[in-house]
């Protein structure tokens, strides 16, 4: 399975709780209007699947101050599934995106409960807009989910490997890596495809850096595309998809994440280069994060709308015997960027979603 799209792995901005045809007799519009991140979030963990170690899913409720870890096989008697790859909130509904397990499950947010599953191929990125879940299928696909039916009306050909999603103006944009054309090169990647979603036709592609993968989206409209080279001599460069799609290179790194004007950098896996920058400019602002407390290893990262804090995940080690098969962490830093807690959570924690 090819790793960590990526953050990446952190689709943040499709979080935040849309009033949609998703079970509407069930949906609570006082939850509807609480700010994304008041109540929790779920960390979504993929395990390992060539050593048979299930996905799993932690809990973390900020209003108790508790954690539950392995949420899903507790709450619903089964595992997972392997392959964790990302997920959303839509309505009243958790969908996951189940790379190894080829399917999109669907929970109920509130009780953790299974209420159906949508068989789709390799599954990775994940989003929803309107009455319908998007997915982009690791065999060269993005597919349209319809909420109420939970299944496929719909797939369009993008290209090979994409990887991740953002939705601006009607627009559905899918990063295009190629990621396992290593010795080619990505050469049938280096894009962003554009799709319009009334007709869902793709309008354009958009090309951009080496292997994109996970995307952003700050508050005024602009797209961040991490492109992750290939993972030797071309490094890792963090893309700008402005307004008018007109992408350019923006910064260096491996990890991104906006939220309102600012966009959250990490240098590299191993990197201690946790920087913050103007997302309109590209200058660097005063405020970092990880101070004193940078995680070994970093998988993914976040921030939660309703304060500004950042969350970064890790697996814990370098030791490249236990770093696949060991549970691994969650930071979590202040707006300011001061570290406040780690959470232990579970093996290969790829996503977090706020609720």
């Amino acid at each position: 399975m090819k790793h960590l799209k990526h953050l990446s792995l952190l689709l943040f901005a499709a979080l935040a709780f849309a009033t949609c045809s998703d079970d509407e007799d069930n949906y609570s519009p006082a939850t509807a209007v609480e700010p994304v991140g008041q109540n929790g979030a779920f960390v979504l963990n993929q395990g390992n699947q060539y050593a048979a170690i299930s996905s799993s899913c932690t809990l973390l409720d900020f209003k108790n101050n508790t954690q539950q870890n392995n949420f899903f096989s507790t709450t619903n008697g089964i595992e997972m599934g392997h392959g964790v790859q990302d997920g959303v909130i839509h309505g009243s509904k958790l969908y996951l995106a189940m790379h190894g397990s080829n399917l999109v499950w669907v929970i109920d947010r509130k009780t953790g409960k299974k209420t159906a599953s949508v068989s789709t191929s390799s599954p990775e990125g994940i989003t929803a807009h309107g009455g319908y879940v998007y997915v982009t299928n690791n065999d060269g696909f993005v597919s349209k989910i319809d909420t109420l039916a939970y299944t496929v009306v719909e797939k369009i050909e993008v290209g090979p490997n994409p990887v991740d999603m953002e939705v601006r103006n009607g627009r559905l944009y899918a990063t295009v890596s190629d990621g396992y054309n290593y010795l080619n090169k990505y050469v049938n990647g280096f894009k962003v495809a554009c799709i319009d979603l009334a007709t869902f036709k793709k309008t354009a592609d958009i090309r951009v850096g080496m292997n994109p993968s996970k995307m952003t989206q700050d508050a005024h409209g602009n797209i961040f595309v991490t492109c992750m080279g290939d993972y030797n001599d071309v490094k890792p460069k963090i893309w700008k998809l402005d307004a008018q799609n007109h992408a350019s290179e923006f910064i260096d790194g491996s990890f991104a994440q906006a939220h309102a004007d600012r966009l959250y950098v990490i240098g590299s896996s191993q990197s201690d280069v946790y920087a913050v920058f103007d997302s309109r400019s590209g200058k660097a602002v005063t405020t970092l994060f990880g101070k004193g407390h940078t995680p070994l290893d970093p998988v993914a990262m976040a921030v939660r709308p309703s304060t500004g804090e950042i969350f970064v995940t890790s697996r814990g080690s370098l030791d490249p015997k236990i770093r696949f098969t060991h549970p691994g962490h969650v930071l979590q830093y202040d707006k300011d960027g001061n570290f406040v807690r780690r959470y232990d959570v579970g093996i290969e924690p790829y996503a977090i979603l706020f609720f």
